[in-house]
C-alpha cells in the first residue's frame, strides 16, 4: 500500500502496488503516468499538466473532473470505470472495461474508445469528440438524454434512451438502426448509407427529406409522424402511426405502408412507389394536390 501525506505529490512513469494507492494531498503529473493497484484514493486534486494518465485498479477506476483534470490521453484498464461530470481531455479517452455513469456526464476530447459497455444509470450523456462520436445500441444503454456535439456522429443498432436524443452534427448510419426515446432533434443531416432506419419517439417522429436521406427501409413507430419534403428510400416506407404532412411531400420508394391515417393539412402529396400506389379515402385525407406516378 502506498500513501502520501503533507506536501504535494508529483507522479510520472509506471507506479504499481499490490494493494492501495492513497494520495492525501494535491497530485501533479510530471510525465505520462500509469497507476496500477487494487484501489485509488485521491483526497485532493490530480492535475495532468497535459500528460497521459492510465488507471488500472482492480476495485474500480473513478474519474471525477472536480478531482482529475488537465489530461492529454486518459485510459482505464482492469477494474470497472465510473464517470460523472464534465471530463475533458486534449487527446483521447479510452475506457477498456465496463463503464457506469453515476451522474450527468459530458465527455470531450479527440476520440472516444469503449472496450466494453457504458451503462447510463438513467443519467444524461453528452459526447463531444472532434474525430467523431460512435454509438452502438449494444455498447451504450440506460442513458436518459443523449447529445452529440462537435464531431460527426455514427449510429448503428438499437439506440434507446428514456428521454431525448439530440444529434447536433451530421449523422451517418453504419448499420441498420433503431432510435427510441421521447423526442429526436437533428441539428444537421442524417445519411442512411443504404441501411434501414426505424424511428420510435413517443413525442413524434419528424421526417424531413432535406435532412434524412440514403435510407433503405424507413419505419416510424410509437408517436405520430410528420412528413415534408422529398423523402426517398431505396426500399420500403412504413408509417405505423398517424401521419401528418407538415408541408408539401413527395414519397418515393419501393412500397408504402400506412398503419393509420395520413392527414394532408392542405398540402400537396406525391406518391412514387415502384410496386404501386394505393390511395384509400378512409386513410388519406386533407390533401390539396395528389399525384401518383
Amino acid at each position: 500500500n502506498l500513501t502520501t501525506n503533507a506536501g504535494p505529490t508529483t507522479l510520472s512513469g509506471g507506479i504499481t502496488t499490490t494493494g492501495t494507492q492513497t494520495y492525501n494531498t494535491a497530485v501533479t503529473l510530471s510525465g505520462n503516468t500509469a497507476l496500477t493497484g487494487t484501489a485509488l484514493t485521491l483526497a485532493s486534486t490530480l492535475t495532468g499538466a497535459n500528460h497521459d494518465l492510465t488507471l488500472a485498479f482492480s476495485a474500480g477506476n473513478v474519474v471525477n473532473p472536480t478531482v482529475i483534470n488537465g489530461l492529454r490521453n486518459l485510459t482505464t484498464d482492469v477494474g470497472l470505470t465510473t464517470l460523472s461530470g464534465a471530463i475533458t481531455t486534449t487527446g483521447t479517452q479510452t475506457y477498456n472495461t465496463a463503464t457506469t455513469l453515476t451522474g450527468n456526464t459530458t465527455l470531450t476530447g479527440t476520440t472516444l474508445s469503449l472496450g466494453s459497455t457504458l451503462a447510463g444509470g438513467g443519467n444524461d450523456l453528452t459526447l463531444a469528440f472532434s474525430a467523431g462520436n460512435t454509438l452502438t445500441g449494444a455498447g451504450i444503454t440506460g442513458v436518459r438524454n443523449l447529445t452529440t456535439n462537435v464531431g460527426l456522429t455514427t449510429l448503428a443498432g438499437e439506440v434507446t434512451t428514456s428521454g431525448t436524443q439530440n444529434y447536433n452534427t451530421p449523422v451517418t448510419l453504419s448499420g441498420d438502426t433503431t432510435l427510441t426515446g421521447t423526442s429526436l432533434t437533428l441539428g444537421s443531416t442524417l445519411a442512411g448509407g443504404g441501411n434501414d432506419l426505424t424511428l420510435a419517439f413517443s413525442a413524434g417522429n419528424t421526417v424531413n427529406g432535406t435532412v434524412i436521406g440514403g435510407v433503405k427501409n424507413l419505419t416510424a413507430s410509437a408517436g405520430p409522424t410528420t412528413l415534408f419534403g422529398a423523402i426517398t428510400t431505396s426500399g420500403t416506407q412504413t408509417y405505423n402511426t398517424a401521419v401528418t404532412l407538415g408541408g408539401n411531400a413527395t414519397l418515393t420508394g419501393a412500397t408504402l405502408t400506412l398503419g393509420s391515417t395520413l392527414a394532408g393539412g392542405g398540402n400537396d402529396l406525391a406518391l412514387v412507389f415502384s410496386s404501386g400506389n394505393t390511395v384509400n379515402g378512409t386513410v388519406i385525407g386533407g390533401v390539396k394536390n395528389l399525384t401518383a406516378s
